[in-house]
């Protein structure tokens, strides 16, 4: 439901902002879900899009008019900046541009993976399916996101593996019969065996918003707005399995399970 929580000023005075047949600059800054808009420094509109199911935080630029009668509207100095804290997309919604499909050892069978509807799909594999991705990714102060979905079976629909430090960890999301969350490898341990393990149930057909933030102090997990993992590195060794090592650096895989990836994104934080 839309709810309006406010106003940003005065509607006549926000209207005399406008220039008729001047040159009027227009601003849109857009962070996370949350926009803004702006017509001659001017904010005319203010929008938190709490939508999760309908929302996209990444998608294409585009210059239109409107509907009526025949007019003529001129365009220039267009600019985009980035927010250097802001995030970055890593699935650019067409093409798996950036990724390799993982095809070593225990993802020499896996399943098809493709791009449709701005979602990656990793059809079931025997029994894993995964994509890695072969650029430039951080190994400590970066929060990484993705939305993810089990589309079939019932093992985990999302194996993040991430670095931390010199090491690296997966994160688990409904695996051991499609219930067990937690980190692979801590302390030598699964997840289903040490202190970061919990149970969660999760339905197919359901996007779930995951999010992992590793500092030099903690590796830090949320699933949607629960974090559900909070664990300080310090006195604790990290590894994956050797099954998972195709995915290092940064990867996402399945085990006997179909899933559908979206809006995965990296932000680096400060040190």
């Amino acid at each position: 439901k839309k709810q309006v929580v406010g106003s940003v000023g005065d509607a006549k005075e926000i209207q005399r902002a406008y220039k008729e047949k001047e040159w009027n600059e227009f601003v849109i800054v857009a962070r996370g879900n949350h926009l803004i808009q702006k017509i001659n420094g001017v904010v005319f509109s203010e929008l938190t899009d709490e939508h999760k199911e309908g929302r996209a935080l990444s998608g294409i630029l585009a210059l239109q008019i409107h509907a009526g009668p025949p007019m003529l509207v001129e365009y220039k100095d267009i600019r985009l900046k980035t927010f250097e804290e802001d995030r970055i997309s890593l699935f650019n919604g067409k093409d798996l541009t950036g990724w390799k499909i993982a095809d070593e050892g225990d993802f020499e069978w896996h399943g098809k993976v493709y791009v449709k509807d701005n979602r990656i799909f990793l059809d079931p594999g025997s029994m894993m399916t995964g994509i890695r991705w072969t650029r430039d990714f951080p190994t400590s102060n970066y929060e990484v996101s993705a939305e993810a979905m089990r589309v079939s079976g019932y093992d985990f629909f999302c194996g993040m593996t991430f670095p931390v430090g010199k090491s690296w960890c997966t994160l688990i999301t409904g695996g051991w019969g499609g219930m067990v969350v937690g980190l692979s490898n801590v302390d030598d341990l699964n997840a289903s065996e040490n202190e970061t393990s919990s149970g969660m149930d999760f339905d197919s057909g359901r996007w779930y918003q995951i999010r992992v933030r590793v500092t030099d102090a903690k590796i830090q997990v949320w699933i949607d707005e629960d974090k559900i993992i909070d664990l300080p590195r310090k006195g604790h060794k990290f590894g994956v399995w050797e099954e998972q090592q195709p995915l290092r650096p940064f990867g996402i895989a399945t085990w006997d399970t179909g899933g559908a990836l979206r809006n995965i994104t990296l932000r680096r934080l400060p040190k």
